[in-house]
């Protein structure tokens, strides 16, 4: 990257607006914060695999991706969804949040296809979605991205719903009756880093906090969903590094919370 771009980067990065959540009527302390701080923040070497909740997004690494890389794509993609919230309204201009969302992870080094959003038929009367999210995620990504996903979506599932995981992920991705989340897998391969995207948005009569594992009616419930495989060039984003961590501050903390895997 050269000189200038850099400084066109982080420029950008100073300056965008950011929209970012009030967690104070969640009450995150004690035992209902519940999920510590990422295991990437702490060390940068190798991992098992792992998951995040990163506001209203679920990643998940398979093994071997570095610490430095995992913090990475968390901070990244965090700035994106501030900067997204920004832009438009999450629930209720999905298509607009989603295009900002993109051109902000565009402008700190990861390069997409964009989301060829299409809705998404349930054949059921009533449904989860996170049955929705593992059909899905099963068809489009690889075996070993599906086994991490199930394994993060598992272990939500046995969260208790005042949990602090819980709560930050329906706090930013859904509202009284709407939702936009994302799904994302995280691989490393010969140091090349890709992330395997389920970007989703829904309309229901109603949701709840634990939104995920909560029973649908087909008839009152429109889903739309788009998959790609989005990659950051990790040696164009040290050149900003440091400006996306400055900038978000004790935001990354708070917004993003480790889910313990069961089987690593």
């Amino acid at each position: 990257m050269k000189i200038a771009d850099v400084q066109q980067s982080i420029a950008f990065i100073q300056s965008v607006k950011l929209s970012i959540p009030d967690l104070a009527p969640l009450a995150l302390t004690g035992a209902n914060a519940a999920g510590k701080p990422s295991i990437a923040q702490d060390e940068h070497g190798k991992k098992d695999s792992s998951a995040d909740i990163t506001a209203g997004s679920v990643i998940s690494f398979v093994s071997g991706v570095s610490g430095q890389n995992r913090q990475d794509v968390l901070d990244s993609t965090l700035f994106a969804q501030f900067a997204a919230n920004a832009s438009a309204n999450r629930e209720t201009d999905a298509q607009a949040w989603y295009s900002t969302y993109l051109n902000t992870l565009g402008a700190l080094a990861w390069t997409s296809q964009g989301f060829d959003f299409q809705q998404y038929s349930v054949s059921s009367s009533s449904f989860q979605l996170d049955d929705v999210v593992l059909d899905i995620v099963k068809a489009a990504f690889t075996a070993d991205e599906y086994a991490v996903v199930k394994s993060s979506i598992d272990a939500l599932k046995k969260l208790k719903d005042d949990d602090g995981r819980i709560k930050l992920f329906g706090h930013n991705a859904v509202s009284s009756n709407a939702g936009n989340f994302q799904i994302g897998a995280v691989t490393e391969t010969n140091g090349a880093l890709a992330m395997h995207t389920l970007g989703a948005y829904f309309s229901s009569s109603d949701t709840q906090t634990d939104f995920l594992f909560a029973h649908y009616k087909s008839s009152s419930t429109t889903i739309y969903k788009g998959v790609q495989t989005m990659t950051l060039n990790e040696s164009q984003y040290a050149n900003v590094r440091d400006a996306v961590q400055k900038r978000l501050g004790k935001n990354i903390e708070d917004f993003v919370l480790n889910v313990p895997l069961s089987v690593n």
